[in-house]
């Protein structure tokens, strides 16, 4: 997975203290979030497998192949490392109620293939996505701060990496 704005930021933070980390390893990570979700919404452009621009305000925007994080939590409940697509995450709640609904989705594993005003999780698929973001964000790369930008290119490249996968009959 990849991200950028919020989870980008909670990984940043729990780096900034290694000894947290150290000692409680991934929960360092949610520790980590009431400080990250006090940062602004971004504001981005994507275009999706060359589609026309879509506009977004996120917290986060996430991209992956997995959609399981340490713990068991499913960010993505559909991303599959064999399906030749990537899959995309957009999250944008409002308040806390925002959140709690959120949450309660992810948990849940309820999908929503398109953003609504209700600031619920966004589901996508693509070969090829660019994001633009109007200002610098910080990034993160299976997990480790890569640093800030304004651009992103994700891109499938078939053949690339062998998977070992479980069959799907299983």
């Amino acid at each position: 997975m990849s991200g950028v704005g919020l989870d980008a930021a909670m990984m940043k933070y729990a780096e900034e203290h290694d000894r947290a980390k150290a000692v409680l390893g991934w929960p360092a990570y949610v520790l980590a979030a009431p400080k990250a979700m006090r940062g602004p919404r971004m504001s981005l452009s994507l275009r999706l497998d060359g589609g026309r621009p879509l506009r977004r305000t996120a917290r986060m925007v996430l991209v992956g192949n997995t959609g399981a994080l340490q713990g068991g939590l499913r960010l993505i409940p559909d991303a599959r490392p064999d399906d030749g697509v990537l899959d995309l995450l957009i999250l944008d709640p409002h308040g806390p109620g925002g959140w709690l609904r959120t949450v309660g989705a992810l948990l849940l594993r309820r999908k929503r293939d398109t953003q609504g005003d209700d600031g619920r999780p966004e589901f996508r698929t693509f070969r090829r996505a660019e994001f633009t973001f109007d200002a610098p964000e910080p990034r993160e790369i299976d997990g480790d701060p890569v640093g800030t930008g304004r651009r992103l290119l994700v891109e499938v490249v078939p053949g690339a990496l062998t998977v070992l996968a479980p069959s799907r009959e299983n």
